[in-house]
């Protein structure tokens, strides 16, 4: 058990948790979305206290973020239901639709934990300058291509572009 705590904590640390959490006010029964899954900090959070009964709903585009948050939220699986589901946020309307779920109104609070977080920064994914490592930038490292392909495959007019929309 405290070997779990520790690898949990290494993961992520949530930020705004008791914010969130006064913000949001979940209850038990009730059904919330949390968008951008992570660690699953917020997430267990919120599941503790959707409990009994309730659903959580976890999107992320990071696969590897998808394995680590249902490993962390499986022990709560046995009183509510948790659904995660591997796609960029935006798709959300689409996918819930495609899973059954009404187009408006079943869900109680959504969260949107906006930015990188620390576990991609500290792991060789290629958004830190803290180490060599491969030139990657992929939130989802099953979809497109890697910055180093982009980068070797892109002139350098398309590049000062693409810097200059950085900017807008």
């Amino acid at each position: 058990l405290e070997f779990r705590r520790v690898l949990f904590r290494s993961y992520h640390t949530s930020v705004l948790l008791e914010e969130v959490l006064e913000f949001l006010q979940p209850q038990s029964g009730e059904t919330m979305c949390d968008l951008t899954l992570g660690g699953a900090g917020h997430s267990y959070a919120l599941a503790q206290r959707l409990s009994p009964n309730g659903t959580l709903i976890g999107i992320d585009r990071d696969p590897e973020a998808l394995q680590f948050a249902k490993t962390r939220l499986e022990p709560l699986q046995t009183s509510l239901s948790i659904i995660l589901i591997h796609t960029a946020f935006e798709n959300i309307r689409s996918v819930l639709e495609d899973k059954g779920f009404p187009k408006k109104g079943f869900l109680d609070g959504v969260l949107f934990d906006l930015g990188v977080s620390s576990r991609q920064l500290d792991t060789a994914r290629g958004f830190s300058f803290r180490r060599e490592e491969q030139l990657d930038m992929r939130m989802d490292t099953t979809q497109g291509i890697t910055a180093e392909q982009w980068l070797a495959t892109t002139g350098e007019i398309e590049i000062a572009r693409e810097i200059g929309r950085a900017h807008v």
